[in-house]
């Protein structure tokens, strides 16, 4: 399960638009990847008990981003990171994340 999850987000970083619709989408990355979480916790069983948001802040702070309520994609637009770039740190975002999700909760 760890490792199809990882195989799934590094093959979002090789063609984003195939996941997203478009590659340039801020809304529409952020929406899948809300329901990605729902999926993946209710269909691979992963638990209630277990939360990505831990590894996810980890994730965020480690790439040198702050978190915050209106997202991470926010800051990047501030810096004026290009939408197609944001997309691509958003997958490795979530990349690191459930890496560290996985390191962390080995079963």
């Amino acid at each position: 399960m760890a490792q199809k999850i990882i195989q799934q987000h590094e093959a979002m970083l090789k063609r984003p638009a195939m996941y997203f619709g478009a590659d340039d989408d801020l809304e529409l990355v952020r929406s899948f990847f809300a329901g990605y979480h729902a999926a993946a916790f209710a269909f691979f069983d992963i638990g209630e008990e277990f939360s990505i948001a831990e590894f996810y802040r980890e994730a965020v702070t480690s790439r040198g981003w702050e978190l915050r309520a209106t997202s991470v994609a926010m800051e990047m637009k501030e810096r004026g990171i290009p939408n197609k770039a944001i997309v691509l740190e958003l997958i490795n975002v979530e990349l690191d994340a459930w890496r560290r999700f996985f390191a962390a909760n080995q079963t």
